[in-house]
């Protein structure tokens, strides 16, 4: 929504998702944790695992909701529900 509206709160948003992301789930060796309850004041347990859609997706629309406009033209390119770019071809 951000590319579209130019809304601040979509950033604002996204920020606080991140910091959230590095409160609660960034371990010392650098990696991010899942968390076993998100009920539990201040994330609970960490489940010992690094899910391959954290960097697959999670941080791909990261870098979109944060990245100058150019970084992908959205008219050129779709993005598909796992955040992968994909070429539109014309005609």
């Amino acid at each position: 929504m951000w590319r579209f509206t130019k809304d601040p709160k979509y950033r604002e948003w996204g920020w606080k998702m991140f910091a959230a992301f590095e409160r609660h789930t960034k371990v010392p060796n650098g990696g991010y944790s899942g968390i076993k309850n998100v009920n539990i004041d201040g994330g609970g347990a960490k489940d010992d695992t690094m899910q391959t859609f954290w960097i697959a997706e999670s941080l791909k629309y990261f870098l979109l909701l944060f990245s100058d406009d150019e970084a992908l033209d959205l008219t050129k390119y779709v993005i598909n529900t796992e955040a992968h770019p994909l070429r539109i071809i014309p005609g």
